[in-house]
């Protein structure tokens, strides 16, 4: 006979192992337990293990090392340090092209030109924010990030004396 394993500790232990990526561990783990669980919580369970799989099936690690390194890039231009973002930035974009991954590989992008706009590379920043562009364009989903393109756009052109082509951008 199992001992009983009060049910809050139970459904922390799952959630901790989701977060973990160990979806065949909670698995085994769920099995050991089901005679001790209560039908809801058996169900609950069920429920958090295939949000675990689903999860795990469309995000890979690499998809979650690009997250980190596009945040790390974000937090070091936030504080000014651009050549440590511009470091983060390229190696999320290497992870996001790898994985086809449109939307972030746009947002990369932008966030590269933001760098080099900061550091008044005009024209490499023209050039990573028309490639952000265009991909947000062809996404056709994300306003937001397509108005933050073109105001990133407006902007390096002002800097470049061109102020009729940036006029169209904002």
């Amino acid at each position: 006979m199992q001992t009983a394993i009060p049910a809050d500790y139970r459904l922390e232990y799952l959630y901790q192992h989701v977060d973990r990526d160990e979806e065949s561990g909670i698995g085994i783990w769920l099995d050991h337990f089901k005679s001790s669980l209560d039908r809801s919580e058996f169900r609950a369970c069920e429920q958090l293990l295939r949000l675990a799989q689903h999860s795990q099936s469309l995000a890979s690690r690499s998809q979650g090392r690009a997250a980190v390194l596009q945040n790390g890039g974000l937090l070091h231009l936030f504080q000014g340090d651009i050549p440590i973002a511009k470091i983060y930035f390229t190696r999320a974009l290497k992870l996001y092209q790898g994985l086809h991954d449109s939307y972030n590989v746009a947002q990369t992008l932008t966030n590269l030109g933001e760098a080099e706009r900061l550091q008044g590379n005009w024209s490499v920043a023209l050039t990573l924010y028309e490639k952000s562009l265009s991909i947000h364009r062809h996404l056709r989903g994300n306003p937001l990030g397509l108005a933050q393109v073109q105001n990133n756009l407006g902007l390096v052109l002002m800097s470049l004396g061109r102020w009729t082509e940036s006029e169209q951008s904002f």
